[in-house]
């Protein structure tokens, strides 16, 4: 997953600050009927300046995603997708509680701030690799390396 630094990743004891993840704290993986606690096994991230990446900004719920544009999302459907190919008012994430959450505004634009990325398992075919980050299902790191 490469999200802005500040995204809030869920954990079993409450949430924390992307960036301040460390190899082996545990983080909550996403399943549809259970979520386990999973290692942090790679953890990365830049601080920032004044030259800029593009991302993607996405807003649902209330709230908000700052990703790379090959972040990968989970819809509510369960299939994935890249951030880049959301689709405002059409597509719908899926909230931790599996329940949908409307897509209200995708855009593009640089971005100067901090990016994080962890990845939750090996980059095996199958396993663990989705977190919750700002309150819906994401990809991590290694999973959007594989689509």
């Amino acid at each position: 997953m490469s999200l802005a630094s500040d995204t809030t990743i869920t954990l079993s004891s409450g949430i924390s600050a992307l960036s301040e993840l460390k190899i082996g704290d545990m983080v909550l993986a996403w399943r549809p009927k259970e979520s386990i606690n999973k290692p942090v096994i790679f953890s990365s991230g830049t601080e920032g300046g004044s030259r800029g990446q593009m991302v993607m900004y996405i807003e649902f719920d209330g709230n908000s995603l700052i990703t790379t544009m090959d972040q990968v999302m989970i819809l509510s459907d369960q299939t994935l997708k890249r951030a880049d190919r959301l689709i405002a008012h059409f597509d719908r994430l899926l909230r931790a509680d599996g329940q949908p959450v409307n897509v209200s505004k995708v855009s593009a634009g640089m971005y100067s701030k901090g990016l994080h990325h962890v990845a939750i398992d090996s980059s095996g075919t199958g396993g663990d690799h989705l977190i919750i980050a700002n309150g819906v299902v994401c990809g991590d790191y290694l999973l959007e390396t594989r689509i």
